[in-house]
């Protein structure tokens, strides 16, 4: 018997930073999707890094691992900005707190502020700023999530905007978020709060426009806070200089990893051929998007020996 956990690529479309602050996030889960295929072993471990937040919660429970093999699978090869290694954590996670369920197909609802605590342990040292976990939330819910930690809000929603596509294009620029955290001294980001709360809004009310405004201007506030990479500055600036864009800003930490714009639909293919021209890969958020973490059994025949801790299938 094998298990499989899915887990959908991550973005922040807005609220980086905010959220170290407990505050709203928008969220955009998509395909492909990542995988961990759980079997029975001796505690090996292949495709989470040493030192990383999930191999740190695999020691703190080793007695539980000990007899698992662990497998994961990125689709993204290792490029960043996708959500590999909240993936890996989340799906670490799930498969020990569900261990003592009779059965694992029938997935217990995760416990979302004992997941964050757990996180916090593993992904932080207490140097500079805790990550948020924010992005995880979006993994485990899936679609498009906003996601509020000081108001215990997560909602999840339909893409709004008739007329207009979402695109997230990948940069090729790899910062590494933890690095980045432990060098942030900031300790306020309120002030990105009222523009969260026009994102929200135009999301309720369909409102492309007002969407594309905020967003952009969102980042343009956070590089004003010299929150932008300068590649991502770059591409910004040649961006805007394109028909029928209508809102862009950088994801995640410095916004250089990945690229969100929002584009009117009837100018979809003229923007295609540009990205592709200009070798970046793009998906679309409406098209690609996808649900959260999702369990699987690989075969229904259970293997010879014992069987996996805590499953009885």
């Amino acid at each position: 018997m094998a298990l499989v956990f899915s887990v959908p690529g991550k973005a922040f479309l807005a609220g980086e930073y905010l959220a170290l602050d407990g505050g709203l996030t928008l969220l955009s889960m998509t395909e492909p999707r990542f995988e961990l295929r759980v079997s029975e072993g001796h505690g090996e471990a292949t495709g989470i890094p040493e030192g990383s937040p999930a191999s740190k919660f695999m020691t703190r429970h080793q007695d539980f691992f000990s007899n698992l093999k662990l497998e994961f699978q990125d689709p993204h090869q290792g490029a960043g900005g996708w959500g590999a290694s909240t993936a890996q954590y989340l799906s670490v996670f799930a498969l020990y707190s569900w261990k003592q369920a009779s059965n694992l197909e029938a997935e217990a609802e995760l416990d979302t502020k004992v997941l964050l605590d757990e996180y916090r342990k593993d992904a932080w040292n207490g140097q500079g700023r805790a990550p948020s976990g924010a992005d995880m939330i979006g993994q485990l819910k899936g679609g498009f999530t906003f996601f509020e930690k000081n108001a215990g809000m997560i909602t999840q929603k339909a893409w709004p905007f008739e007329n207009y596509d979402g695109f997230l294009m990948k940069t090729r620029v790899k910062v590494a978020t933890h690095e980045h955290l432990k060098n942030l001294t900031e300790t306020d980001f309120s002030a990105l709060a009222p523009l969260m709360e026009k994102i929200k809004e135009a999301w309720a009310t369909s409102n492309a426009d007002l969407f594309g405004e905020s967003i952009t201007a969102y980042g343009k506030a956070l590089a004003k806070q010299g929150k932008v990479a300068e590649s991502t500055l770059d591409i910004l600036h040649n961006l805007f200089w394109l028909n029928g864009v209508r809102g862009a800003k950088g994801c995640g930490a410095m916004g250089a990893d990945v690229i969100f714009v929002l584009i009117e639909k009837n100018v979809r293919r003229f923007f295609e051929i540009w990205a592709q021209e200009h070798e970046f890969e793009i998906v679309n958020v409406r098209e690609a998007s996808t649900r959260g973490l999702e369990l699987k059994v690989e075969s229904p025949v259970p293997l010879k020996g014992s069987e996996l801790p805590g499953a009885s299938l």
